[in-house]
């Protein structure tokens, strides 16, 4: 994290794994006042930028001199990340979203009202770091995304997002879901998964942003409807493309942070989210298509990617690497070979699966990273 003294631009403070690195002149020289500690999120107190407040793993720490001393004003057990948001509308007010330690999801959301001197459990129900848009699966993404914002003119109304975002209108106590990941791109509530930012655009306690893993998002109603503004910029990067040889307008691919996607007859949608990896459209039929997402997770589809299954091998027990090779057989279209730390053989696309070596790599943490079938 990275922030500018709004007082003085000169002043830099940094969080990094190891302290809060301060310049006084623009960054040609620092120090490290909290060396030592990994730090998630620096804020200033709005109104008074010789108030700062920084969090780690577990614990909130506070300066009174600008950043030049820490001093630890919370601490919580069974927590492995911790963001904090500040608002103008009530400066002595500070919040801090933290993570479950055991499984990265939601542990709580506690409230100052004091300046950092006293803290309040707000919640810690439902889990808004999870999948799920009903906050009911365990679980979340916390060690990669998470994040807290204030609106500027209503101190008790927050966002936070993770996988999906969610709001609270009282303080953190309650909250509604105001975003789904699962549904088509051109639905008003999808926002892509993998929240790193969310900032609250001047003035207003309405319109937000969220920066994530699929780009720009913009809601001008509270998150009631939600704007692409990424959308039309040619900036995805593709693992894989596959052409169908049966039909020319058609063409799956796999993007980094943005699903398998398909291309079809001059429009692209998004089948299957997350991190798409390796495509292949069966040469034979463009209605059949294989998709992947990272470590092997194998799904085929028979109808052109409306629904796809997964066919991962050993009923799902492999992992493979991060984009795990698979090939199609160009003389029999239903062969398919797959690279874990062994080589794995279906004849029937999928259905079944056959092991066809034993500890190939030596080590299960050895894993094939590409695969081609003679000629």
């Amino acid at each position: 994290k990275i922030v500018i003294n709004p007082s003085n631009h000169k002043m830099l403070l940094v969080g990094w794994f190891n302290g809060i690195s301060k310049s006084l002149d623009g960054g040609a020289t620092w120090t490290n006042p909290l060396a030592g500690h990994r730090i998630y999120d620096i804020q200033f107190q709005p109104g008074n930028a010789g108030v700062v407040y920084a969090s780690g793993f577990k614990t909130i720490y506070s300066s009174k001199d600008s950043g030049n001393t820490f001093s630890t004003v919370y601490s919580a057990a069974g927590v492995n990340r911790i963001n904090l948001a500040v608002t103008p509308a009530n400066a002595n007010y500070l919040y801090a979203l933290e993570s479950d330690s055991a499984n990265s999801g939601f542990h709580a959301v506690v409230r100052s009202v004091d300046g950092g001197k006293t803290f309040t459990s707000m919640s810690t129900t439902p889990n808004i770091l999870d999948w799920s848009p009903l906050g009911i699966g365990a679980g979340g993404q916390a060690w990669g995304d998470m994040s807290i914002v204030a609106s500027k003119t209503n101190a008790n109304t927050i966002f936070t997002g993770g996988i999906n975002v969610w709001a609270s209108t009282d303080g953190g106590n309650s909250w509604t879901n105001k975003s789904r990941y699962t549904v088509l791109h051109n639905n008003p509530v999808y926002v892509r998964e993998d929240i790193h930012k969310l900032v609250f655009m001047p003035g207003s306690s309405y319109t937000i942003l969220v920066g994530c893993d699929g780009g720009l998002f913009k809601s001008i109603n509270s998150g009631t409807a939600w704007t692409d503004l990424s959308a039309g910029l040619t900036i995805m990067e593709m693992y894989s493309i596959s052409s169908a040889q049966t039909n020319s307008t058609f063409v799956s691919s796999g993007v980094q942070d943005n699903g398998s996607d398909l291309f079809n007859t001059g429009v692209w949608s998004q089948d299957i989210p997350g991190d798409g990896m390796m495509s292949i459209v069966d040469y034979t039929n463009a209605n059949t298509v294989y998709s992947a997402e990272y470590d092997g997770k194998l799904f085929l589809s028979l109808n052109g990617g409306t629904a796809f299954s997964v066919i991962t091998p050993d009923s799902g027990k492999v992992s493979g690497a991060w984009v795990t090779p698979y090939v199609i057989d160009k003389n029999t279209n239903t062969t398919l070979f797959a690279g874990y730390n062994d080589v794995w053989k279906t004849i029937n696309q999928g259905t079944s699966w056959t092991k066809m070596t034993t500890n190939l790599t030596g080590t299960s943490s050895d894993l094939v990273m590409a695969m081609a079938i003679a000629p």
